[in-house]
């Protein structure tokens, strides 16, 4: 819901988790929760990162050449586009 309110907020979804080879553990509500804390996180953090490489750029400039009218877009979205399609 986070990445509704903010484009610059990463979603989370299994296809992104298994994107970036990441899964939610814990036996317990409690457990599950403050875990989900700690992997959003490694998500936000694995996004600032790659957004930086050549490789994001190569793929964002691909985004705005294929889909012009989405340009304006965050970079966050296309890469998270980017990831769940792939």
């Amino acid at each position: 819901m986070l990445a509704t309110l903010d484009s610059d907020m990463p979603i989370w979804d299994s296809r992104v988790l298994k994107a970036l080879n990441l899964k939610l553990t814990g036996k317990t509500p409690e457990l599950k929760l403050s875990n989900a804390v700690v992997l959003y996180d490694r998500i936000c953090r694995w996004y600032k990162a790659f957004l930086q490489t050549e490789t994001a750029k190569n793929m964002i400039r691909q985004f705005d050449s294929e889909f012009p009218e989405f340009q304006n877009m965050s970079s966050v979205k296309k890469i998270d586009f980017i990831l769940w399609a792939g």
